[in-house]
């Protein structure tokens, strides 16, 4: 049992709430009473967050460390979303929308901003050696053969990942483990354990991965698309390569693990059969008790983003050794302006609508692969749209691509055919709708929210806005892209070896 003390400074706020682990008030006038006699406020804000029902029973802590929770301070309602916002006086960002329709069900995901976008240009897959190094989890303290054993009968599991501007954890279980699963996020955070051959077998078979990537023309193409778009820089756009995961050590992944669970500005999204006030209380007791770090927001990190705007046309082609004759190519247009949201969901319904066309001009029989790309990502300030495809060449390669490059720029001159359109459309909004239903699609959105500063209610209105699109301002949002962006034209020959 790990008993342990982080100090750390309680912000006085005249506005804080203090909320209680698991409350459940079922009379206001005693829970009145109560939080008098503690000297803190109770309104209508606090009434609305109470759970509708008994307490939850939370499993006892797994750790048992000693902690100095937070403030709640800054509470928010958004009403049309169902989801309540509040910032705890450390620094860090909490979100909740409250799913009773999920009994017995909670998710979280948490962000730590930063990933890729810091890693230096000798040290580029630093933060996926840290998110593999958590998903083996250990503490100082307490290896992980011991941890397993504890954590195994907890129905709760966390999993960890790298993306371009930020560290993911994403817990999921049922509702009674939500201290478990915190309480276990908060000790891989600030004293993540040391285990050298943690990364060895990992090393080896990400690196073969990436290497055989690379021998494939249709598996090379995304890749190679994002370095030339990234330009020659090795800008935290650059994907890792080979050599840069098998020189990652233990000790600088553990080391990313600690910067990043110390400093990092950081938000958490929890959804599930758990009210706002419950969810507020477990936040502050676990993530509360981190070290004080700025604020997370779509300013956070703003002067390390590589701001990618090309002045001239970004074309590639090259010749390769393959197993076969393929040719893989990527077409379309980067650069334009990609801040407003309505831009994003136009761009996404036209690149749909023209895959749709892509796929009846090119049947499977003579594509081994067929994609369609969208920019922005969460990482590009800057908007385009790809399409990508990789045809199986036979004899007949430079007719396929002639017909291939043909084709694509055919539709995107003629204008997306209608019917395609309304066909994306439809996909789109049902898909949106369909999401709306989930628990991993609310905790996503709301922590990309957090970090992007999208709007919260637009997250329950996703299928309403796809919905209302028209045909006429998705063909004006592709002609302004065209004549804004720089056009994007990558090809790749594989010839037999």
């Amino acid at each position: 049992m790990i008993r342990r003390t982080l100090r750390m400074h309680r912000g006085a706020a005249a506005a804080a709430l203090a909320l209680v682990t698991g409350a459940a008030w079922a009379q206001r006038t005693a829970e009145e009473a109560r939080l008098r006699q503690e000297g803190l406020r109770h309104d209508k804000t606090m009434v609305e967050m109470m759970r509708q029902g008994g307490p939850i029973e939370f499993a006892p802590p797994l750790l048992g460390l000693e902690l100095t929770p937070a403030d709640v301070i800054d509470i928010e309602h958004f009403a049309d979303a169902g989801v309540w916002s509040a910032w705890l006086s450390n620094g860090v960002r909490v979100l909740v929308r409250p799913m009773p329709e999920r009994p017995n069900a909670v998710e979280a995901t948490v962000l730590l901003a930063g990933g890729e976008l810091l890693e230096p240009a000798t040290q580029r897959g630093l933060s996926q050696g840290a998110a593999r190094l958590m998903q083996r989890p250990e503490t100082m303290t307490i290896d992980h053969a011991e941890l397993l054993r504890v954590l195994t009968p907890r129905l709760v599991r966390l999993s960890f990942g790298a993306r371009r501007d930020a560290i993911s954890i994403r817990l999921r279980g049922e509702v009674r483990e939500l201290v478990t699963g915190l309480e276990l996020i908060h000790a891989l955070l600030t004293e993540p354990g040391f285990a050298p051959d943690a990364l060895d077998e990992w090393r080896q078979v990400e690196s073969a991965r990436l290497r055989r990537q690379r021998s494939v023309p249709g598996n090379l193409l995304t890749t190679l698309t994002w370095e030339v778009i990234a330009g020659s820089n090795r800008s935290p756009l650059w994907p890792a390569r080979a050599e840069d995961i098998e020189a990652i050590e233990a000790t600088t992944a553990r080391e990313w693990v600690l910067a990043h669970g110390c400093h990092a500005p950081m938000c958490i999204a929890i959804t599930g059969d758990i009210d706002a006030a419950t969810a507020f209380s477990l936040a502050s007791d676990y993530l509360g008790a981190l070290p004080a770090r700025p604020r997370i927001g779509p300013e956070s990190l703003r002067d390390y983003r590589g701001h990618v705007a090309p002045e001239a046309a970004l074309h590639h082609e090259m010749d390769m050794a393959s197993q076969e004759e393929t040719l893989a190519a990527a077409v379309g247009w980067f650069g334009a302006d990609g801040d407003c949201p309505d831009t994003a969901r136009r761009l996404q319904v036209i690149t749909m609508a023209l895959r749709l066309q892509l796929d009846a001009a090119f049947p499977r029989e003579r594509a081994f692969a067929t994609a369609a790309q969208f920019f922005p990502s969460a990482e590009l300030e800057r908007a385009g749209l790809v399409l990508a495809a990789g045809l199986f060449a036979r004899e007949s390669g430079e007719q396929l691509m002639t017909e291939f490059l043909g084709a694509i720029e055919g539709m995107i001159d003629d204008g997306v055919d209608r019917a395609a359109f309304d066909r994306a459309r439809l996909t789109m909004a049902e898909s949106a709708a369909r999401s709306s239903l989930e628990m991993s699609h609310w905790c996503e959105r709301m922590a990309e929210a957090a970090y992007r500063g999208l709007s919260i209610n637009e997250i329950v209105s996703a299928s309403d806005l796809f919905d209302a699109l028209t045909f006429e301002e998705c063909q004006e949002a592709l002609r302004r892209l065209r004549a804004h962006g720089r056009p994007v034209r990558v090809v790749i020959r594989g010839h037999r070896e």
